[in-house]
């Protein structure tokens, strides 16, 4: 893979370093207030009955040039993930 098919060296908010989940209609408070204690996770409403729950967890594949050591491998997931900053970018 080449410098300009690595799209992700210079992004700050690279995908790989964290990642989110949506929550809808949580009746335990308690729980997300559980979670809200941990180091690695934030949370933050969205809309009245939606939590986006964020966890500041690198994927283990991601190197310390913030390259991905299993590109070629990578799971479905990434292969269609599309980075909002490259769209952006490429309209």
């Amino acid at each position: 893979m080449t410098d300009k098919e690595n799209k992700c060296t210079d992004c700050e908010q690279n995908c790989c370093r964290n990642f989110f989940i949506i929550l809808e209609d949580v009746k335990d408070k308690d729980w997300l207030r559980w979670l809200s204690y941990h180091k690695s996770v934030s949370i933050e409403n969205l809309q009245k009955n939606k939590i986006q729950v964020w966890f500041d967890l690198p994927c283990e594949h991601l190197t310390e040039e913030s390259t991905c050591a299993i590109y070629n491998k990578r799971p479905k997931m990434c292969r269609k993930f599309k980075c909002p900053k490259h769209e952006q970018n490429n309209s």
